[in-house]
């Protein structure tokens, strides 16, 4: 039996739960629930629903935050 990750950082990024690897999926990439393999150990681990969720909806979060340029900034201060 698989185990389930339980870890998932600010940026939409998870955890192997067997090795600690953290698995970095490319910005226009969702992650899916489901079983996969870690590239690091090579251990099978399980994806829930839920943390898929969690992840997409991070890296959404953060993928929004970086697309602001130095000139959106300047605008919301004031400056030109």
């Amino acid at each position: 039996m698989a185990i389930t990750v339980k870890i998932v950082n600010q940026f939409g990024d998870h955890a192997c739960p067997n090795c600690g690897c953290m698995m970095i999926d490319p910005p226009d990439c969702d992650l899916r629930a489901g079983s996969t393999k870690c590239v690091i150990c090579k251990k099978e681990y399980t994806v829930t629903k839920e943390i898929a969720e969690i992840a997409n909806k991070n890296k959404s979060r953060y993928s929004k935050a970086c697309k602001r340029t130095v000139k959106d900034i300047e605008k919301e201060r004031g400056r030109k």
